[in-house]
């Protein structure tokens, strides 16, 4: 997560593409988890300040990411793939059945 900050807040792209392809290049990055919707939202996001229409502050950004970490921890749906599938931090007993 601290790389994907790293380049969300750092970037110059006015390319939410091109910014997301830099982030998903990373080595390291699992093909499916949570990891995605912070690249999606801060790629698009940055892409949005940099480009300059809209005002969109570092305090937006850190909300947004807020924002995902809380659905992450939070969610109901069971899609393979998700987040916090087999994760050790859903300590619901009823949920390690599902999982």
């Amino acid at each position: 997560m601290a790389v994907i900050e790293d380049i969300v807040f750092t970037t110059t792209l006015k390319d939410p593409v091109e910014i997301s392809e830099g982030m998903m290049n990373r080595p390291g990055l699992p093909m499916l988890g949570c990891q995605h919707a912070y690249i999606a939202a801060g790629a698009l996001l940055a892409a949005i300040k940099n480009e300059g229409s809209r005002e969109i502050t570092r305090e937006d950004i850190t909300e947004v990411f807020k924002r995902i970490k809380m659905w992450k921890r939070f969610r109901t749906e069971d899609h393979h793939g998700g987040c916090n599938k087999g994760d050790a931090s859903d300590n619901r007993p009823d949920r390690a059945k599902l999982l």
